[in-house]
């Protein structure tokens, strides 16, 4: 039962009385001394009987018995507590306090108030702990481990004193050495950066690659098998890849013309004319969409060029014409993605030579926001290695369109400017008010922007997520081994990227400044000059795809003799 009053009745020998705040004993040095040997020996004893009698309390629990406690309130700590109460001394405790009491004295009852009660747990030697309430089974259980959190957690004068000491720096603490938080430090800084760095110039050239080759290496391959036709026939090596870029230019050749139907200065003042909010939707609308379609674009030449393998390989008639149903489905999909795919980068590309032109610089700070949006969007998410990698992979195409959309801003400049403007630069372009040196800062602006925002992405990317630089040397494996494929569509397919997209945008708006710089050749008389300078450049880039093909074929035949040897080790 629970205590309801403040007062207990508890018995202590009359040879030491105790009485509250105010008990005072003869006896100055031994009394004291005395009761609190007495009070511990009795707290003691009061802790193993409790122990004891809850032992047995379980064990008759889980026999299905359970019995009363002798007397009206029970026992409690070796106490019979009343119904009204009061407590008296019980049988076990009068037994067990025959030997602490004086030679011919007898217990005397007193009453004690609380404040008697904790003025007792204040003189035992468990500190300052809580006094264990009378009768409480829990509580009285888990005093001698609520003694030795008391010890620890005792404020002392020198705790106190070593602490400040500790504070001021007088005491000399250990501390260990953690070379691991410093490598993490400077590859976030540091190492994870230039590791990125070098996967997006592998990217970026792989990229710039398979970009050319629409222009240099896939016509002069068309047209070396024309001029073969009559040696060594329609089926000769290599035809069915011949077959398919003739696909790819028709598609190119198709996109263009598309392309052409749009009126590229009315949707410039279209675009320009939008309220800053808009601009904004627009901008995200955009990239969103971009990234959509550069994750589905890949697949779709992929299976057209497999559909093409599978023409190709048929040996029936109806396996031919079913075949062939496929292909010109898949021909008709690959066309409308192009067109569509196209006709947003041109959007983007308008977009940005709108905020680059535009004398408010809000919308140049707009567009470069949505760079910094790209860190809240993917730092703070959980990333694992091979989300990772598309991310950089993500990175790099972004890249490259960047620089296309600039150079669709330096030929809506040009457009401009008369031929004698154009070739008459000098040292006049390095002069403050040159067009070229305007545009070169704001386009170094721009990639500047893009290349701080892509580090600092991935260098807490990689440290939020605990990737080290290892992993970026993967991701460089990884487009090695793609680059060693029989087919580049293996490689565009890894990267989602489809050279055709931005190849339309490119000439739909390098094709109207040249057709000009014709023109004014032909009206003083230098097309000839005109047409040997473009007959050079395009052997200059032919030359370069070529080299540029062969040397990365050869990094990554060395990159693989490479990791196979230490396989091997």
């Amino acid at each position: 039962g629970g205590l309801g009053r403040p007062e207990i009745f508890v018995v202590f020998p009359a040879a030491a009385p105790f009485t509250g705040r105010a008990a005072q004993v003869p006896d100055q040095h031994g009394a004291p001394r005395l009761l609190k040997e007495q009070l511990r020996t009795r707290i003691d004893m009061e802790v193993r009987t409790t122990k004891q009698r809850s032992r047995r309390s379980k064990n008759r629990s889980h026999g299905g018995e359970r019995k009363a406690d002798a007397g009206a309130g029970g026992r409690m700590g070796g106490l019979d507590v009343s119904r009204n109460g009061a407590a008296r001394p019980s049988s076990e405790s009068h037994a067990s306090d025959e030997h602490l009491r004086p030679a011919g004295k007898t217990p005397a009852l007193r009453t004690q108030s609380a404040e008697d009660l904790q003025l007792m747990a204040e003189v035992t030697p468990y500190g300052k702990a809580k006094a264990p309430e009378i009768g409480g089974h829990d509580s009285v259980g888990t005093s001698a481990a609520a003694e030795g959190r008391a010890e620890q957690a005792a404020v002392t004068p020198s705790w106190l004193w070593k602490q400040v000491l500790v504070e001021i720096g007088l005491v000399d603490l250990a501390f260990e050495s953690d070379s691991s938080k410093r490598n993490k430090v400077w590859d976030t800084v540091l190492r994870i950066p230039v590791s990125f760095e070098k996967v997006m110039c592998l990217s970026s050239l792989a990229i710039l690659n398979s970009f050319l080759k629409l222009f240099t290496t896939i016509p002069f391959r068309i047209l070396l098998y024309v001029v073969l036709i009559p040696v060594r026939g329609f089926r000769g090596p290599g035809h069915l890849q011949v077959m398919t870029d003739i696909l790819k230019l028709t598609v190119l050749m198709l996109t263009t013309h598309a392309l052409y139907r749009i009126d590229v200065s009315q949707v410039y003042h279209m675009i320009r004319g939008q309220d800053i909010l808009k601009l904004y939707v627009i901008f995200n609308i955009l990239d969103v969409f971009d990234r959509l379609f550069a994750t589905f674009g890949a697949e779709i030449y992929q299976a057209l060029h497999s559909t093409l393998l599978s023409l190709g390989a048929s040996t029936s008639a109806s396996e031919l014409l079913g075949n062939s149903v496929r292909l010109g489905f898949d021909y008709l999909l690959a066309c409308s993605y192009t067109l569509l795919h196209s006709l947003l980068q041109l959007l983007q590309a308008l977009s940005l030579n709108v905020a680059i032109n535009s004398s408010n610089n809000a919308l140049f700070a707009l567009l470069v926001s949505n760079n910094f949006y790209e860190i809240k969007s993917f730092v703070f998410k959980r990333t694992d290695k091979e989300k990772l990698f598309r991310i950089v992979i993500m990175d790099g195409v972004e890249r490259f369109q960047i620089c296309v959309h600039l150079t669709f801003v330096l030929m809506q400049t040009m457009k401009s400017k008369t031929l004698r403007d154009i070739f008459n630069l000098g040292w006049g372009a390095l002069s403050s008010e040159s067009w070229l040196r305007k545009f070169a800062k704001t386009a170094a602006a721009v990639l500047a922007i893009e290349v701080i925002c892509d580090n600092t992405k991935h260098a807490f990317l990689a440290n939020l997520n605990d990737h080290s630089p290892a992993a970026y040397k993967e991701f460089s494996m990884r487009l090695w081994r793609r680059l060693l494929g029989k087919q580049p569509e293996e490689f565009e397919s890894l990267v989602n990227f489809v050279p055709v997209v931005p190849a339309a945008v490119v000439i739909r708006v390098v094709s109207p400044v040249l057709w000009r710089i014709s023109l004014e050749a032909v009206s003083m008389g230098a097309i000839a000059h005109m047409g040997s300078i473009a007959g050079i450049v395009w052997i200059c880039l032919l030359v370069f795809n070529l080299l540029l093909s062969i040397a990365l074929r050869r990094g990554a035949q060395r990159r693989a003799i490479e990791e196979k040897a230490s396989k091997s080790r």
